[in-house]
């Protein structure tokens, strides 16, 4: 008797601590940490060259982006397994790229460097899941938005000549990923995400000045893109 007493106490003991559904419903929010690899493409248009000519490079991808924020949001059932949330992040850090073209074929193109770097970014996103009791595995994707610094340097070793440019200008573009919570606890809920963000051109008329004084106004546009990965901790209302 007093064996199924103790075997009763301990069943009800491990469905206090494990029961067997969560409720994945209400609001949360948290902070996260996370890193980025991210590619920028640039095209540069260099009218003091006879006829105009376009650069374009793509630089290498940097693995050094670190970064964290704030994020929050809202479950709903849509019904006994299936959970759609929106998401809202906003996020600082240090998410930058830069590369070098030049072209040396007996010709005056110039050589060219170009940087980027992302200030902050944020992502307004839908998201469904599929409940697996503690666990949450989920696809999300939505709008995406970022301030980026950028900057262009350039020098021509046969026509003597030089310039550089910056400038802050905002990015839009969508984002996609899939990801998956995990409930330590009741109210705790831990994280771990990727998604692929890809942001819009940022178009910047650039002066460049060439040996006797000739100025020419050089079209130049850059788009960046991110690959995100981030863990994150939340707390559920």
């Amino acid at each position: 008797m007093n064996r199924v007493v103790c075997f009763g106490l301990c069943a009800i003991a491990c469905q206090v601590a494990y029961p067997d559904s969560l409720d994945w419903g209400g609001g949360f929010v948290g902070g996260l940490l996370g890193t980025s690899r991210t590619t920028t493409d640039t095209v540069f248009n260099y009218p003091l060259q006879t006829p105009p000519i376009s650069l374009y490079y793509t630089s290498g991808r940097l693995g050094n982006g670190n970064f964290g924020g704030i994020y929050g949001g809202y479950n709903y059932y849509i019904d006994n397994k299936l959970v759609l949330g929106v998401d809202w992040d906003v996020n600082k850090g240090s998410l930058s790229n830069s590369g070098t073209r030049y072209t040396n074929l007996g010709t005056t193109y110039p050589s060219i460097t170009g940087s980027a770097e992302m200030n902050w970014f944020s992502s307004l996103r839908l998201r469904l899941g599929y409940s697996m009791d503690r666990f949450l595995p989920y696809v999300t994707a939505g709008l995406a938005v970022a301030q980026v610094k950028f900057a262009y340097d350039w020098t021509n070793p046969v026509v003597t000549g030089s310039g550089n440019e910056t400038g802050n200008k905002t990015a839009k573009g969508w984002t996609l990923g899939t990801g998956v919570n995990y409930a330590l606890t009741d109210r705790w809920i831990v994280n771990a995400e990727y998604r692929h963000t890809r942001y819009s051109t940022l178009n910047a008329t650039l002066e460049r000045r060439a040996v006797g004084g000739d100025v020419a106004s050089s079209p130049a546009s850059l788009r960046m893109n991110a690959d995100i990965v981030n863990f994150g901790i939340t707390y559920k209302f």
